[in-house]
């Protein structure tokens, strides 16, 4: 019993670090005509929104659980200082994020999200 229960354990944190590591370290490029490309970088808990001259507009936490993502922004000019969460299903192939909204008060995050990000490093 104390076998399998610890297999089990094991298990589990192994599917929850490859749930993180879905996102972890990666970085996606998203063009939006004339306002020019953007970069989302995600970092071990935290993501960074710059703009096509590497300055960052957004600094925040995101948590993920199963294929859902929290963003939760902390600063920066374009950032949602009023500490609404954005939920949202994501999913990564052929090097594609897809941002499907579920909840989001805030109006900058879903016009973004609704778009298809390019990732641009391996």
């Amino acid at each position: 019993m104390k076998t399998k229960t610890f297999i089990l354990i094991i298990a589990l944190f192994a599917i929850s670090l490859n749930v993180d590591a879905q996102l972890k370290g990666k970085k996606f490029q998203l063009d939006v005509g004339e306002m020019g490309t953007f970069n989302l970088e995600f970092k071990e808990k935290t993501y960074e929104l710059s703009n096509s001259e590497g300055y960052v507009v957004v600094i925040g936490d995101y948590k993920i659980e199963d294929n859902i993502v929290f963003f939760t922004d902390r600063e920066g000019e374009m950032a949602c200082l009023d500490g609404e969460i954005g939920r949202y299903k994501f999913s990564v192939e052929n090097k594609e994020l897809k941002l499907e909204l579920i909840e989001d008060n805030y109006q900058g995050r879903p016009t973004m999200a609704s778009r298809v990000w390019k990732q641009v490093n391996e």
